[in-house]
């Protein structure tokens, strides 16, 4: 099981999503997985997801438009995961780790 699962709702993203897959598939020094869920797409998201080779993308299809919230708790449920509760030293904790990644 990987280290991170990184969730990627997409709704209608056909013109975007490749890029967005390419950014997250070159983050290095970390054991990944991508899961897109695709929220009932009418365009071409779900053929440019299915075009990368990587075997650590998972897509699933919700069929139909569930929205966001729903979108992560597919990701959630499909890995076992529950969400974590922020602390109050959260987010400044979240920025420092940022800060010492290279862009």
């Amino acid at each position: 099981m990987p280290e991170l699962t990184v969730a990627m709702p997409a709704y209608n993203t056909g013109r975007y999503i490749g890029e967005a897959i390419e950014s997250v598939l070159r983050q290095e020094g970390v054991d990944f997985e991508l899961v897109v869920v695709d929220d009932g797409s009418a365009d071409d998201t779900v053929r440019v997801v299915r075009g990368f080779p990587s075997p650590r993308i998972r897509l699933i299809e919700n069929g139909a438009r569930r929205g966001i919230a729903h979108c992560h708790n597919v990701v959630l449920e499909r890995i076992g995961g529950e969400p974590d509760d922020a602390s109050p030293e959260q987010g400044s904790n979240d920025a420092a780790a940022l800060a010492t990644v290279p862009s």
